[in-house]
């Protein structure tokens, strides 16, 4: 069982970075995720059903690629 998303968590990636400074991840309510860069200010909120999407799509081009390679 999983918890529902009640308030804000947020979390600083590990390895994550653009130009030495590490990408900061929120998960908000309403099924939004938030990035940053750490010491930023700005972030870039987008719906987790578009990263989900996103997500299957890069799936699908990486298997028609694998099977592409295999024919040649």
């Amino acid at each position: 069982m999983t918890t529902a998303l009640n308030k804000p968590v947020t979390r600083r990636c590990l390895v994550a970075s653009d130009a030495g400074r590490r990408l900061v991840v929120t998960l908000m309510p309403g099924d939004v995720l938030g990035i940053r860069l750490s010491r930023g200010r700005q972030h870039f909120i987008i719906p987790l059903l578009s990263c989900y999407h996103y997500a299957v799509k890069m799936h699908v081009a990486a298997r028609r690629a694998e099977r592409s390679k295999k024919k040649r």
